[in-house]
């Protein structure tokens, strides 16, 4: 007998034991019991954040470049990007935080 079992996507980590029991024309009973332990999905690694080169901006300036499109993600996976200000936080203005590059700030 040969079976044939369509993988699918494991949301979680389980184990899949199948019964198959074949009955014959001269109703004979057979039964064959196989047992899948499929491989747990990998965890999400962290990516890799890549604001470019540290910038010394005069304070006269009134806006400036980010360019984050050098982060990776080892997953493949990066959709989206997040700016945030850490010092003088409250006077910072991003807008569309949410984009791999910034025009201004």
């Amino acid at each position: 007998m040969n079976l044939k079992f369509q993988s699918m996507k494991i949301i979680y980590y389980v184990i899949f034991i199948f019964s198959v029991i074949q009955i014959t024309s001269c109703k004979k009973e057979t039964a064959q019991v196989s047992t899948t332990t499929p491989t747990p999905p990998q965890a999400n690694r962290p990516p890799v954040a890549n604001a470019g080169p540290d910038q010394t901006i005069p304070i006269s300036t009134n806006t400036i470049n980010l360019n984050g499109s050098g982060s990776t993600d080892p997953d493949n996976n990066i959709t989206t990007y997040a700016w945030r200000g850490i010092l003088f936080s409250s006077s910072l203005n991003i807008a569309n935080a949410n984009h791999g590059k910034k025009d201004k700030v």
